[in-house]
């Protein structure tokens, strides 16, 4: 396959899904081929800029908080000057793309597309937005791409549009965890004769860790030494103060905030609770499939695509205390934890390592 030069364009990179998994299908893409990564925003110390590759070239258009106009000007020319044979967007960084789509009626050289991260109605909540997007998808302007089944099905009802999207799973690169830290978490954390339960996502109302917390409190009796560890920036800072009044005084669950070494606590921990309300693909699912750390979400979004109930994880019964209490409760009781592990990990390497969702990247680009 030649060598194509490809753009993806995203509002930043801060430490969210969509961001992590941009940054490693770039790194994936730039093996090959010539990559641009423009990120609308400039970055933060806090972000996963220092995590883009040497071979990736990431470029930022100092973009400020709301609609800036200046940003369509200076992202018109920078495509104009780089000439891609491909521009993938992410996000909400497809309509700053409009002008230059409308200019590929001059140049039919450029192929557009655009990767939906979450539910389509949960993507773009602005009606007027909607709109154009539906515009730009119809008339084959731009190609959407979906994350997993479940997402392409919520694009095409939402928008009507049938057979428009392709759809290409999500992917992460594995990532090896270090053994020293592993044992030094399991030594601080867990009980020898308790499980160690691990939340990783952003403190937001679609996580749901409010929660997760309220059930964890409510099968202390259950559970035994369980412990919970909650682990993610924090977003909504009323739902943090809540959560933080409701563990007060609790012994088995610990707000340790955002970490940069999330392998470490998911090789270390038994199982991964990810209750969400909704979600599209997320990656810190698909990292504790590669380490075997079994799955306990709620059956939402693409996360119904990646889990066999009681194969590969478990599912809870919905989103609600007592839902995610039951999921608690079976894996808790489930005697082939081991086997279900191993699962977890057999499924990550046959469906979504990095590899294989950058080459299904460059097919659709290709064909």
């Amino acid at each position: 396959m030649d060598k194509l030069t490809l753009v993806h364009i995203i509002p930043s990179l801060g430490r969210g899904g969509a961001e992590r998994f941009v940054v490693d299908l770039c790194n994936e893409l730039a093996k090959s081929n010539e990559v641009y990564l423009i990120s609308l925003f400039d970055n933060t110390e806090h972000s996963f800029q220092h995590e883009v590759s040497k071979d990736v070239r990431l470029i930022s258009l100092g973009k400020r908080p709301g609609l800036d106009l200046k940003v369509i000007p200076k992202l018109f020319k920078l495509i104009k000057k780089i000439a891609p044979r491909v521009v993938n967007s992410h996000i909400n960084a497809l309509e700053y793309l409009i002008p230059y789509m409308l200019f590929r009626f001059r140049n039919k050289n450029i192929k557009f597309f655009h990767t939906i991260h979450n539910e389509a109605d949960k993507e773009v909540e602005n009606r007027g937005i909607f709109l154009i997007r539906k515009m730009l998808f119809s008339s084959k302007l731009i190609t959407p791409i979906t994350i997993s089944s479940s997402m392409s099905q919520s694009f095409q009802k939402v928008y009507n549009l049938y057979g428009y999207d392709k759809q290409i799973d999500n992917g992460r690169p594995f990532k090896p965890f270090d053994i020293k830290k592993r044992d030094e978490i399991r030594a601080k954390y867990r009980a020898a004769d308790g499980q160690l339960y691990v939340n990783v996502a952003r403190i937001d109302t679609q996580k749901n860790q409010l929660n997760l917390v309220r059930a964890f409190k409510n099968l202390r009796s259950t559970i035994g030494n369980g412990v919970l560890l909650v682990l993610g920036d924090v977003m909504n800072e009323t739902i943090y103060r809540n959560i933080i009044d409701e563990v007060a005084g609790e012994y088995n669950i610990y707000l340790l905030g955002g970490v940069s070494n999330v392998e470490d606590y998911l090789a270390a921990s038994d199982a991964f609770i990810l209750p969400s309300i909704y979600e599209g693909m997320p990656i810190s699912l698909i990292e504790a499939l590669s380490h075997g750390c079994i799955p306990i979400c709620s059956p939402v979004g693409g996360m119904k695509d990646m889990i066999e109930d009681e194969k590969n994880g478990f599912f809870t019964t919905g989103t609600l205390v007592d839902d995610i209490a039951n999921g608690i409760v079976r894996y808790s009781k489930n005697e082939n934890k081991e086997a279900i592990s191993e699962n977890a990990k057999k499924c990550f390497h046959d469906h979504y390592a990095i590899e294989s969702s950058a080459s299904n990247y460059l097919k659709a680009y290709t064909v």
